[in-house]
């Protein structure tokens, strides 16, 4: 989807376009993405925010309202080193994550899409978490792509794939219904919560 690599076999078209046609930077500029593994850079906590829109990197309250959206409040000041291997401080998995969500909601593009961007995130703050991302991306595309199904119940839409296919669609109540792999592997998921 977001045209890093090319397809084994199909298309994807864009607008009607095949996705190989269509000018790269331009398509590109609509989207706002972090994958299970994002980048972590040894700068202060501004630069891991801002990267994603360097043109805005000295709005501190910009900043500040991306990271408070995604519910980080460690104490530490904005210009703050990330990095003990320059006098800075080490962050858990979970805030690291938390700053790579920041910097996707300070990108602020039309399309998101997270994959497994909340792995180090335990499942009560994850689902705080996507439920806030659902009401912060109102309006916009979200595209997540998980294993555990904390998000769903945020989703418009579920696609569960198995072996690269997708092989139920519908609302996770409907898929409830349905009663069939999905609805497996949900109950599995919940099982192992309700011991």
């Amino acid at each position: 989807i977001l045209k890093l690599l090319e397809p084994s076999m199909g298309e994807i078209k864009y607008n009607g376009s095949k996705i190989n046609t269509v000018n790269c930077n331009e398509y590109w500029k609509q989207f706002s993405s972090v994958f299970q593994d994002y980048s972590k850079y040894k700068d202060s906590l501004r630069y891991n925010v801002s990267i994603s829109d360097v043109n805005d990197r000295l709005n501190n309250a910009r900043i500040e309202k991306a990271l408070s959206e995604v519910e980080f409040y460690k104490d530490i000041d904005i210009d703050c080193m990330l990095s003990k291997e320059f006098g800075g401080i080490e962050l858990s998995g979970g805030e690291w994550q938390k700053i790579a969500l920041a910097r996707v909601i300070f990108q602020s593009n039309s399309i998101f899409i997270l994959d497994e961007p909340t792995s180090a995130i335990d499942p009560i703050k994850e689902a705080e978490l996507y439920k806030r991302f659902a009401e912060i991306t109102k309006g916009k595309t979200s595209i997540f792509v998980t294993h555990r199904l904390g998000s769903v119940l945020y989703s418009d839409l579920v696609l569960f794939f198995q072996n690269g296919e997708i092989v139920e669609a519908g609302t996770h109540d409907d898929l409830l219904l349905n009663k069939g792999r999905y609805y497996e592997f949900w109950n599995t998921q919940l099982s192992l919560y309700n011991k």
